[in-house]
């Protein structure tokens, strides 16, 4: 789901207004995805009958903006005791229990069809739908209580921890980076087709979309690799040492089996560029620990650097983990080149 997206976004260090700027939405936009978000965990975490849970539990079945309706409404929120923070969260200040009586009824309403956008179309509607509950799935308002979506039913978070010794902090785990190439890389050529993949790469997931990252990252090497050589001069010199082997061939061939000059619009391939640029005695690389390491790297992604853009190569199966260990390899000489 989008709003599980932005979640993640938020996990990994963006703010509500950073994730808004960088998708082109409002901030209002971006705090309805996160309460969506919030209020389908807390539904996932009801003990309901299993025809409904199995419902609830598959979003794809799941009409989660049909729940998110009763409580983008006052009369909903005043209902249930709770409220929704600026930071997404949905907060309770009544007893968990009793809001679970009467959250379990809607959720399961919903799951059940009982519960969908006709019937509860307006305020009114919502009204009249809650005045429906009984008296045993009414949330008492008077038990006073706290919790929040990041709490509810979940054991042993509200309850108070032993004092113990402080344990040795553990390092941060890496957080994985919502596209293939991670949010703090930066791509300085000044070329508009390799700024849009660059960025779109940013914010493709693998997961998602393996087959369409293999194809924009095979993509957006070819083009960089091609624009930093030419940058240095190296495309015109490939240019003509292609040129010279022509005409040396040529002076060995009769005239009707002479191979043509190049043409004008002539580009070298991603496997002459790659071995071009890997070439210790050209010296196009300064650093020749990221020459030595491009050979190795040239022999294990194959099957990648073949990918035609026209026709997938149908050897190829690309999966999440095998794109982030393909860009992994290849990030050092990315730092190069797009600088």
């Amino acid at each position: 789901m989008q709003a599980n997206f932005y979640y993640n976004l938020l996990g990994q260090g963006m703010s509500i207004e950073d994730v808004a700027k960088e998708f082109n939405q409002t901030v209002g936009k971006i705090r309805e995805a996160l309460h969506a978000h919030h209020l389908y965990q807390m539904a996932c975490r009801l003990d309901l009958p299993t025809e409904e849970a199995d419902v609830v539990r598959n979003p794809r079945s799941f009409n989660l903006t049909t729940l998110e309706r009763i409580f983008q409404t006052p009369v909903g929120r005043d209902f249930f005791g709770v409220s929704l923070r600026e930071d997404g969260v949905v907060e309770g200040s009544i007893d968990p229990s009793e809001f679970k009586k009467g959250f379990a009824r809607a959720v399961a309403d919903v799951a059940a069809g009982k519960a969908d956008s006709r019937l509860l179309n307006s305020p009114d509607d919502i009204q009249k739908y809650l005045a429906g509950f009984s008296a045993s799935e009414r949330p008492n308002l008077s038990r006073k209580g706290s919790f929040d979506s990041t709490t509810f039913l979940k054991a042993g978070l509200s309850k108070p921890m032993p004092s113990a010794p402080k344990a040795t902090k553990k390092p941060a785990v890496p957080t994985v980076p919502p596209g293939l190439i991670p949010r703090t890389f930066e791509c300085k050529l000044a070329v508009a087709r390799i700024q849009d993949l660059f960025t779109e790469l940013k914010r493709l997931s693998p997961g998602r979309f393996p087959n369409a990252c293999a194809l924009a990252l095979r993509c957006f090497l070819e083009l960089s690799i091609y624009s930093f050589l030419n940058s240095k001069g190296e495309i015109t010199q490939m240019r003509a040492e292609a040129q010279a082997a022509i005409s040396a061939k040529n002076a060995k061939r009769p005239p009707d089996k002479q191979i043509p000059p190049l043409s004008a619009d002539w580009m070298p391939s991603l496997d002459q560029t790659l071995s071009w640029i890997s070439d210790p005695t050209r010296n196009v690389i300064a650093q020749p620990h990221i020459t030595k390491a491009l050979k190795k790297v040239m022999k294990d992604e194959q099957e990648l650097f073949a990918l035609n853009l026209y026709a997938h190569n149908p050897a190829y199966h690309p999966t999440e983990p095998r794109l982030r260990e393909s860009w992994k390899k290849l990030e050092d000489l990315f730092k190069v080149i797009l600088s």
